[in-house]
């Protein structure tokens, strides 16, 4: 629940291509207004399975991102209705980063993984993943960074169009990219389309949220109040693409993470900087 923008990227070629691809990317998020930017991490084998992460493990986050979900055993059941069983995949090799994109925004995971062409599935079964080549399926949901507690309509915009900035970039230098955004802005391109959109969003929640929460409906309806009065946002800062740019909203330089060194899984290997 929530106004989400989902993204896939692919690109075909060797290691080498598809890491120069992923450090392209990871350049262009650092000149876009996120809170933080990760460092790129670059990990093989058991160092790029999120289950040998231990709790809390600052790159869970990144490692879960790069995981894929297989359904197989499909049956119907009726006209309508169906069973299935689902396979969690996870990658062999994982080049990626992830980012902070701003308050009460989900944050975003960026990268390409390469992926087991079987997979076992009960004690004796191996099944075909047919994920092939380098690829990433990710989505980030932004219409929670439109409360008026973390910034209003300002902030999401802030958040929305810098993963599309980041997705342009990607299409630009190479990445195979398909985006399905439930704001609309990736087709359209209408920064107002996009602010009506996420107040109808903030409109409809308190249905669901008073049902769990008194307090969450109100709060939603203060964001749906926000995104419907808000008109006046602060000029851009530096100059950017065409629309972005048209947005008006303030464009602050990014700040990247420390550089940190991790270590985790049965061999104890490290991750850093590629």
């Amino acid at each position: 629940m929530g106004l989400t923008i989902h993204y896939s990227l692919k690109a075909g070629g060797s290691e080498s291509k598809a890491r120069k691809l992923v450090h392209l990317l990871h350049q262009a998020a650092q000149d876009l207004p996120f809170t933080s930017v990760g460092e790129v991490v670059d990990l093989k084998g058991a160092l790029a399975d999120e289950r040998l992460c231990p709790p809390g493990h600052p790159l869970t986050n990144l490692l879960f991102g790069g995981c894929e979900w297989l359904e197989y055993d499909r049956r119907s059941i009726g006209p309508d209705s169906f069973t299935s069983r689902t396979a969690q995949i996870h990658p062999k090799h994982l080049i990626g980063f992830q980012t902070v994109l701003g308050e009460g925004c989900e944050s975003g995971r960026f990268g390409l993984c390469r992926y087991p062409a079987f997979v076992e599935v009960g004690l004796s079964r191996r099944i075909r993943t047919g994920l092939g080549g380098w690829r990433w399926k990710s989505f980030c949901k932004t219409q929670y960074a439109s409360n008026p507690k973390c910034g209003g309509v300002e902030n999401f915009l802030r958040c929305h169009l810098s993963v599309v900035a980041v997705l342009d970039k990607a299409k630009a230098v190479g990445f195979d990219v398909e985006v399905d955004d439930e704001g609309g802005f990736w087709s359209k391109r209408s920064v107002p389309d996009l602010v009506r959109e996420v107040g109808t969003c903030n409109e409809d929640m308190p249905v669901f949220s008073e049902s769990f929460n008194p307090w969450a409906g109100r709060a939603c309806r203060e964001q749906s109040k926000s995104s419907r009065t808000s008109s006046t946002l602060k000029p851009a800062a530096r100059t950017g693409p065409n629309w972005l740019s048209s947005a008006s909203f303030l464009l602050l330089p990014a700040r990247s993470l420390t550089p940190r060194q991790f270590e985790f899984g049965p061999t104890a290997g490290k991750c850093g900087r590629s």
